[in-house]
């Protein structure tokens, strides 16, 4: 971006200011931008100022998306599916046993299972099953939980300038509703490029860039329930919600209930209002530094770089949604004296992230281009860059939370960790608290020097080099991989330029291009060196080190029990 290596979100990018995208994928851009670049080098340019009268624009869109068309995945409808299953059920089905009495059927299976154990009439059974036929979840989805997508952007720009100073600034705000209703996401863009001619032989730029970004979203996209079963229903006639067979049968539900436990009917319209899920970011990007004329075509650069962002989430559920209930009910326990016990305590649940990021990158670096003798180019650069990125992250989990007056509930993680004869299904819960509560921190330095050489004669035919030397934190201590240069050559024939097709008018150009090199990739998960991954085993109630990537096979995909003070070295 703007000729430093990008960190952000692509999506902090505003299209309107972007000038042009280059893709370069041979040898020579690989060497010039390190080890990164093995794959191709995606170059991306802003907006500057210019010399021009200053103009100012100020734009205002409205696009609006219709809600999908489901008629396009060409599903079955409600009496297709009846017929289907029944169809299947009639054929062959599993003998009943209490795990499908307890556990969740689609409506006309359960309805068959319940007329084949006596519990319903045959009279009963089709008046369901021609219920359900007539049933159209689409329909209640488009009406009910989906809405058309409208989205709103203001745009301000204003570029101008003279010979010694040429600015550009922006300003964007969107706005933009999902196709669920009760989400949306907000979006601003600020930015600025400002260059100034200090003197004749100094130039001087700097440049700014933030964004910040709110977005409240739901844990399921409505657009999901499209491959759902046809015939439920998010809605009765009557206006209240429909029972959503999800998981758990109507038997086990009402089974918890006559324990004391949590009423888990679910339904997903209800369920979305049930949560507060939000996600905020600010990134924040600043660049500057001048450029020296030194002698004619010799000239340096120094830059500087630096990128900052933070980023949090949050996860509210509220103590009636389906997901803190059926972890309360899962996790509880019948004591010896047949009272409840509640593993999980009731209230609210919080999933909460915090992160931040930062990078700068400095280079400094030396141009040259210059006709030597007439027909005889020679442009040439050579620089050195540092740079470093570290990302770290919080994620906390907490049970029997209140938004209300921040507090929580105590819990028993080790118990929690692995739990027998419990009310779930198959009656185990199994809960680790490293998924939720954790911290990361990922960082990445580079020491790199570079240069390239390129030598054109007559306009047609040019010579390319180029090498770089990368040095980094991630490629171990070992000389041989630490300082591995990366090079190429390269030469090339614009035979468009030649007598000999000037007459061809079709063809305005033809070039023909050969390099050759040597690139690679940073390994970030593979290479000669131990990697090992620890988190927290509650079972055994210590630090359980998982061997990723090591250094020989026989330790491939093992694992040890360390205590919390040790460590090992060999399988």
């Amino acid at each position: 971006m703007d000729g430093f290596p990008y960190e952000g979100d692509l999506n902090y990018l505003n299209p309107a200011d972007i000038v042009n995208v280059t893709v370069m994928k041979d040898a020579a851009a690989a060497s010039i931008y390190g080890a990164r670049a093995a794959n191709g080098v995606i170059s991306i340019t802003t907006r500057k100022g210019s010399i021009r009268k200053p103009v100012i624009n100020f734009s205002s869109n409205v696009f609006v998306t219709g809600k999908p068309d489901a008629g396009y995945l060409n599903l079955m409808n409600s009496k297709e599916m009846v017929d289907l299953q029944q169809e299947f059920f009639n054929r062959w089905h599993p003998s009943y046993n209490d795990g499908i009495r307890r556990s969740a059927q689609t409506k006309a299976v359960e309805a068959l299972y319940e007329h084949e154990q006596g519990r319903i009439t045959q009279e009963q059974l089709d008046a369901t099953l021609n219920r359900l036929r007539g049933n159209n979840l689409q329909d209640q989805l488009e009406d009910l939980f989906l809405r058309n997508s409208v989205k709103h952007r203001q745009a301000f720009s204003a570029a101008g300038g003279t010979e010694a100073h040429q600015y550009s600034i922006f300003m964007n705000y969107t706005n933009t509703g999902d196709y669920a209703p009760r989400t949306r996401n907000e979006e601003i863009n600020v930015g600025l490029n400002d260059r100034v001619k200090v003197f004749k032989w100094l130039d001087a730029e700097i440049g700014a860039v933030t964004n910040i970004r709110n977005s409240k979203y739901l844990r399921q996209n409505p657009t999901d329930l499209y491959t759902a079963m046809p015939y439920e229903q998010l809605q009765n006639p009557d206006g209240s919600y429909a029972f959503y067979n999800y998981l758990k049968s109507p038997y086990e539900i009402q089974r918890l209930i006559d324990l004391g436990l949590h009423d888990e009917t679910y339904n997903p319209l209800e369920e979305s209002y049930n949560s507060q899920l939000s996600y905020a970011t600010n990134y924040i990007r600043l660049q500057g530094g001048f450029t020296a004329k030194i002698i004619r075509g010799l000239s340096l650069d120094v830059k500087y770089q630096t990128e900052r962002g933070t980023i949090y989430q949050k996860g509210y559920y509220t103590a009636n949604s389906w997901y803190v209930k059926n972890m309360i009910n899962d996790a509880a326990q019948i004591g010896p004296n047949g009272d409840l016990i509640k593993n999980v305590p009731d209230g609210g649940q919080l999933y909460e992230t915090r992160g931040a990021s930062k990078s700068y990158t400095a280079r400094a670096q030396l141009n040259f281009d210059r006709e030597v003798a007439r027909r005889h180019r020679i442009t040439a650069l050579a620089g050195m860059e540092r740079r470093a990125i570290a990302q770290e992250a919080t994620y906390i989990f907490k049970m029997g939370y209140s938004d209300n007056n921040l507090q929580f509930q105590p819990v028993d993680e080790y118990v929690l960790g692995s739990l027998k004869n419990t009310q779930s299904i198959d009656g185990n819960f199994f809960w680790s608290f490293n998924a939720n509560t954790n911290f990361r921190y990922v960082e990445e330095r580079y020491v790199s020097a570079y240069g390239n050489f390129g030598y054109t004669f007559d306009g047609k035919y040019n010579l390319s080099g180029s090498a770089r030397v990368d040095n980094s934190n991630l490629f171990g201590t070992d000389p041989r991989y630490r300082y591995l240069p990366l090079w190429s050559v390269g030469a090339s024939w614009r035979m468009t330029e030649e007598d000999f097709m000037k007459d061809i008018s079709w063809l305005n150009s033809l070039t023909l291009r050969t390099t050759y090199g040597l690139g690679g990739n940073v390994a970030r998960t593979t290479g000669p060196f131990l990697q090992a991954k620890s988190t927290f085993n509650t079972e055994a109630r210590a630090n359980a080190t998982d061997i990723l990537y090591p250094p020989t096979n026989p330790c491939a995909g093992r694992k040890r029990l360390l205590p919390i003070s040790g460590w090992i070295s060999a399988c």
